[in-house]
């Protein structure tokens, strides 16, 4: 297992954040921030779900499309604004419910919903990934619990402690060296 410590964060530092992929992601972010903030009570359109999921999946996302085609409007709005709208003093069931609450709607599971949460809200969510999960844990996974998001997660608030950065920037930089490892 990967230790988020010292060490790495020097490794992960001389890495850029200046790739187009890192760009894209921002200005999503951007896009989104100003959407949420621009309602009483923040929600996702059908179509900013489908944004973030077309940008989480690439070129896998013609996969599963239509079984996320029912995620129209009337099942995205009110499922987004409850979601947005969880609130507990544990921050790990809060998160737990977060992420339940996403996975309610077809063809999202939690590499999806954590996107989803982390393009919301960037300061507290990163995006589960089975290429990272491997690197940091030695471990192949395709498939991932509430559990498994919340040990991911953890695992970045403390790197990110080490390289100063934010958590999304530490998990970029964590992925732009697991690509200079291929």
């Amino acid at each position: 297992m990967l230790k988020p410590d010292q060490g790495l964060a020097l490794k992960l530092l001389k890495l850029s954040v200046s790739s187009d992929d890192f760009q894209e992601t921002l200005q999503l972010k951007k896009q989104i921030k100003k959407a949420l903030q621009e309602r009483e009570v923040p929600y996702l359109s059908a179509v900013e779900f489908d944004q973030i999921l077309r940008w989480k999946l690439d070129k896998q996302y013609h996969r599963s499309k239509q079984q996320r085609e029912i995620n129209v409007d009337e099942v995205v709005v009110p499922i987004t604004r409850a979601c947005f709208s969880i609130r507990s003093d544990d921050k790990n069931y809060e998160i737990e419910l977060k992420l339940k609450t996403l996975t309610t709607m077809r063809g999202v599971a939690i590499p999806l919903a954590s996107a989803i949460l982390a393009i919301c809200f960037p300061d507290e969510f990163v995006v589960i990934d089975s290429l990272l999960w491997e690197l940091i844990y030695k471990e192949e996974k395709s498939s991932f619990t509430v559990s498994d998001y919340l040990k991911f997660l953890s695992f970045f608030s403390s790197l990110s402690k080490h390289t100063n950065c934010s958590l999304q920037d530490t998990e970029h930089l964590l992925w732009l060296y697991q690509q200079s490892l291929s």
